[in-house]
């Protein structure tokens, strides 16, 4: 998630969202919570943060967006996005 603040940024958003089929991936990065299930489901193998601030360790690479990813998927303790849809990432 692309935040500023508690804010979703949606100009970096939309900016990542219509380059990466064009341009490429892009990097992010995020904190990882490994073995914690702080954030992420190890089952959908899917992270939700809407912790402000947060600590960033780990990097991905965005690779595109998916509008119909099942917000239901991301069971971490930090819960889930209002609606569905998720960023499609790479693991290091």
């Amino acid at each position: 998630m692309i935040t500023v603040g508690d804010v979703m940024n949606m100009r970096a958003f939309d900016s990542i969202w219509l380059a990466a089929p064009c341009e490429g991936a892009a990097e992010q990065s995020l904190p990882d919570d490994t073995g914690t299930g702080e954030f992420t489901n190890y089952n959908e193998w899917c992270q939700y943060n809407d912790t402000d601030p947060y600590q960033a360790n780990h990097v991905v690479t965005i690779v595109g967006w998916d509008d119909d990813y099942p917000a239901s998927n991301f069971s971490g303790q930090a819960g889930a996005p209002d609606g569905n849809g998720a960023w499609l990432v790479k693991n290091s």
